[in-house]
């Protein structure tokens, strides 16, 4: 079985992803609670029954959202940092790296999550690892299995440009919007990426969000989530990809 103790945090995991930034993260968790509780349920339709791995959860509010809602979900991220915080939650939590899911876990799931994973964001030349990350996830799903990714409106890209040291050099000497906007995959990008592949269909993909986070509360939240996800079709800040295994041979298959 892959290896999963908890390592010490080493220096990849420095800005948005290191102990220092734990406690930011939680609170930004605690700010979206009510709009993410909200919306999983209603995203939830598009999940597949069984077992569900989070990939890039952070200090896990998504998974620990679907655990109280009866789902059976795996949260992980790369963080050594951050699965230690899901863990002393209470939380399965594993160590995994999105592009190399069964080296740390040998089973399939059914669903696979994820919102605003790194590797699905950095656009590197040909695409390499929104490939990788493709491939690893087709891998690790059963047959049939759905790949449900959100991809974030371009101020979010653009604050986790800002906390990375490496790459905050690059954004400081090339301030310019649209060279900035190259370093970064596109929905564009996504879709050429999948239809080139040909090991996922595209099930679902929408706009979402129009409102922002802040006005959420537990009184109108209900509300709030109809419209965004009503006018959120039209208008909406970031996209929603439901994507289904496609059965095709995988060169990075774990069987």
């Amino acid at each position: 079985m892959p290896s999963n103790d908890i390592q010490e945090p080493q220096q990849k995991y420095v800005g948005e992803y290191g102990p220092s930034m734990l406690q930011k993260w939680a609170e930004i968790a605690d700010r979206h609670r009510c709009r993410d509780t909200v919306f999983l349920q209603s995203l939830s339709a598009f999940f597949k029954p069984g077992k569900m791995l989070e990939l890039g959860a952070a200090t896990g509010n998504i998974s620990e959202i679907l655990l109280q809602m009866g789902f059976n979900i795996m949260p992980s991220d790369l963080s050594p940092t951050f699965v230690h915080a899901m863990r002393v939650k209470g939380m399965d939590a594993r160590i995994v790296d999105a592009q190399n899911i069964c080296s740390s876990i040998d089973e399939k799931f059914d669903t696979i999550l994820t919102s605003a994973l790194s590797p699905f964001i950095v656009n590197s030349p040909n695409s390499i690892s929104i490939k990788k990350t493709y491939q690893s996830i087709h891998s690790s799903l059963h047959t049939g299995g759905r790949l449900i990714f959100i991809f974030p409106r371009f101020s979010v890209i653009r604050y986790m440009l800002s906390k990375n040291i490496t790459a905050r050099k690059t954004y400081e000497s090339e301030s310019s919007l649209r060279v900035l906007k190259k370093k970064y995959a596109t929905v564009r990008t996504h879709v050429m990426v999948i239809r080139q592949m040909g090991i996922f269909r595209i099930k679902e993909m929408f706009r979402h969000q129009v409102l922002p986070t802040s006005m959420y509360t537990e009184r109108n939240m209900k509300l709030l989530n109809f419209i965004d996800f009503a006018v959120g079709r039209a208008l909406g800040e970031r996209t929603i990809f439901v994507l289904e295994k496609v059965e095709k041979s995988c060169t990075n298959d774990c069987n």
